[in-house]
């Protein structure tokens, strides 16, 4: 199923159906996009959802890069604690 672009939002820039369109196809993966009725409206409102979705996404990135760091840095600082006990 591929809505049909309403007029208005033809050229909307960001709030456009196909960027819309496309987060929606990523989101599901393999599983089909579910039919919603397509006006202005929820065009808007599924761009909304997007954004805060991919910028959860984007938080969720840094808190797990930087988790990774402070597993590494501990990780040498037991390493460092283990060698001044061994002298």
């Amino acid at each position: 199923w591929e809505p049909q672009i309403p007029r208005s939002s033809q050229e909307g820039g960001p709030f456009s159906l196909m960027g819309v369109t496309l987060w929606l196809k990523k989101t599901f993966g393999d599983q089909p996009v579910p039919q919603y009725e397509v006006n202005a409206r929820t065009i808007d409102i599924l761009y909304e959802l997007a954004e805060c979705n991919e910028a959860r996404d984007r938080d969720v990135a840094l808190i797990t890069d930087d988790m990774k760091q402070k597993t590494t840095e501990y990780e040498s600082e037991g390493e460092l604690g283990r060698v001044v006990n061994v002298v």
